[in-house]
């Protein structure tokens, strides 16, 4: 028996390098189909076919995306520079056609060029000048990709602020909602995207208003003027901008204005919206005592999830909180309350320094 397994072991160590997987075989007819996808008449096949040869790691395919930088439509060559990012290390012999598109008539694709460059370690000095190019261009969308990756090389946010300033006055609300979604998702803070996010608040779409109200929701950016544009924004009659008003306004400071807007908050008509006033009423972490007498009363809120929150909020007053223990006690109590709202009283308790037996969870 033992002759036997050497024996098989051996033919199995000469013959193991010419073992191709089922797996492997799938993958190799997927690439040699993306690759015929190239050749396709379709533009829309095309781009697809580059920008996944790259994002699922067809190492071997390089080749055919550097050719592909030549293809005559625009959105091919951007998403063959696009899927030669995704290769990395793999992809910088493909730097030289690379840099032949730094030039390229079409921002879209002289941007995306840049990117990859950047990513390939190509010195920022050599991509900024036709990056910067972009900026000018009369196409709101390639100004903002330029902008973007020009703000990532290190730029300041002045020498872009007013692409940013253009595209919130665009027709198309498609691009102003973009230059506050950059704004909002970028991690430097800086104080000059405040006069722009505010001139967003008073947008006639309700998503680009929600989302500058969300975009000023950091402390970074707390001051009396963005405090009085989230007030106003908080009475704004779309819900889904109140709730961001009222959830950006628990970075604010916990002036007396602020308390006001959020206390309104709490009997708002949307249930949503009154659940956020609630949180951020325990964000401010402080709590004067008419904040608690209202967080009290939304206990009783019909909506659990109001009711969670004001709980767990009053927990973060402490310890200006320790008149709203009996009612804290009397949710604990309540077998019949949502176990979410009953724990969240629980850990408030727990916080005001109550004694909380959480087996009675359990019964």
């Amino acid at each position: 028996m033992r002759r036997i397994l050497i024996s098989l072991g051996l033919i199995l160590l000469v013959t193991a390098p010419g073992i191709v997987s089922a797996d492997e075989k799938d993958e190799q007819k997927l690439e040699q189909k993306m690759v015929k996808q190239l050749k396709s008449r379709d533009p829309a096949e095309r781009a697809e076919a580059a920008f996944d040869l790259g994002k699922y790691k067809h190492v071997n395919a390089i080749p055919n995306l550097v050719e592909t930088l030549k293809d005559q439509d625009s959105f091919v060559r951007a998403n063959a520079a696009a899927g030669l990012w995704y290769l990395d290390e793999a992809a910088k012999p493909a730097i030289p056609a690379l840099k032949d598109l730094l030039q390229d008539p079409v921002g879209e694709v002289r941007v995306q060029v840049a990117r990859t460059l950047w990513h390939l370690d190509v010195p920022e000095s050599e991509l900024t000048g036709p990056v910067r190019e972009v900026l000018k261009s009369s196409d709101p969308n390639e100004a903002l990709d330029a902008a973007d990756l020009l703000l990532d090389m290190g730029a300041e946010p002045a020498s872009v602020l007013s692409v940013y300033g253009n595209a919130i006055h665009a027709s198309n609300p498609e691009i102003r909602e973009k230059a506050i979604n950059m704004i909002r998702d970028r991690k430097e803070r800086s104080p000059e995207w405040v006069p722009v996010l505010i001139e967003a608040l008073r947008d006639p779409d309700p998503e680009v208003r929600w989302r500058a109200a969300s975009a000023l929701g950091w402390s970074e950016y707390a001051s009396p003027n963005v405090a009085s544009a989230l007030r106003n924004a908080a009475g704004d009659p779309n819900s889904d901008v109140r709730d961001s008003a009222l959830r950006s306004l628990g970075w604010m400071p916990a002036s007396g204005d602020n308390l006001g807007a959020l206390l309104s908050g709490l009997k708002d008509k949307d249930k949503g919206v009154r659940a956020t006033a609630a949180e951020s009423l325990g964000q401010l972490k402080k709590g004067p005592p008419e904040v608690v007498s209202a967080l009290v009363d939304a206990l009783q809120d019909k909506d659990k999830d109001v009711r969670e929150n004001a709980a767990d909020a009053i927990g973060e007053l402490m310890p200006s909180a320790k008149p709203a223990i009996p009612a804290l006690r009397a949710v604990w109590n309540n077998s019949k309350e949502d176990s979410f709202v009953r724990s969240a009283a629980g850990r408030s308790l727990g916080k005001l320094g109550e004694q909380v037996d959480w087996n009675a969870m359990k019964n």
